[in-house]
């Protein structure tokens, strides 16, 4: 079965109609087992290919069971079907991942949310399908610091950098450091692709300031790695440590797509 990936409407029509009017009752009590059978309709060729393995896809398929009854009979919405679709069809290379299936499964979910799917977007599956398992826990942390951090919608970075103070010229040391109250993260790999995608921006300086990002660079400046960096560095004639502190974002189109993901 050759499916074009690009249009919904091939994925809506090849699905039997027996098994499409299950799934367009919205108040079915099987529309987790209508849209994991969808699944097993649309990827069961891969099996052939050894693309997927049966246990992926029946992974898959509980999976996506068990996240769609969860939503309550009033909130089941089938007018996004064709979405639904597409995000099942875009899964297709990335199921040997679980933190990826996870994140599939929860779109898929929130595609067939009353209370979600009206932040749905085609690309959101395109997304994922563009990700690979460093990038899906990367984003996880990025969701965790973001969520730790309360009100405040900027997570800190810093940049270490070797200072020349004769010509004031600098070079980076290191990885992109990102700040929490827990945990400092580094993974420039997933930063840039991530980035790329449209789903964050990186900036080289902090608005606002304040308190709550003030004691985040404190705790870095002055731990003990960072003090040990710091005379390492000092020991060289005319250098010194700078610090360029930063922030991460999500995208207005990011926050959209965390909020189904998640």
């Amino acid at each position: 079965m050759n499916l074009d990936p690009n249009s919904i409407d091939a994925l809506s029509k090849a699905i039997p109609e027996s098994t499409k009017e299950q799934l367009l009752n919205p108040t079915a009590n099987n529309i987790g087992k209508s849209i994991g059978g969808i699944s097993r309709f649309l990827l069961t060729p891969l099996l052939k290919l050894d693309i997927i393995t049966q246990k992926n896809l029946y992974d898959f398929e509980s999976e996506i069971y068990a996240k769609t009854d969860a939503i309550s009979l009033e909130n089941r919405d089938s007018s996004k079907l064709g979405l639904a679709l597409k995000t099942i069809e875009d899964s297709k290379y990335q199921l040997d991942s679980k933190d990826l299936r996870e994140l599939f499964v929860n779109l898929i979910a929130s595609t067939v949310d009353r209370e979600k799917n009206n932040k749905s977007h085609p690309r959101f599956s395109t997304i994922l399908s563009e990700m690979d398992n460093n990038d899906a826990v990367f984003l996880r942390n990025l969701i965790d610091i973001l969520i730790a951090n309360g009100q405040y919608k900027f997570i800190p970075t810093c940049q270490l950098e070797n200072h020349n103070n004769k010509t004031d010229g600098r070079s980076a040391i290191g990885e992109l450091q990102i700040l929490s109250e827990s945990k400092t993260i580094t993974n420039n790999i997933a930063l840039t692709n991530l980035s790329s995608l449209g789903i964050i921006e990186v900036n080289s300086e902090l608005r606002p300031y304040n308190e709550f990002y003030s004691k985040q660079f404190d705790n870095f400046e002055n731990s003990i790695e960072i003090k040990n960096l710091k005379n390492k560095i000092s020991e060289q004639s005319d250098h010194s440590l700078f610090i360029l502190k930063g922030h991460i974002k999500f995208t207005e189109l990011g926050t959209r797509f965390i909020e189904l993901i998640s």
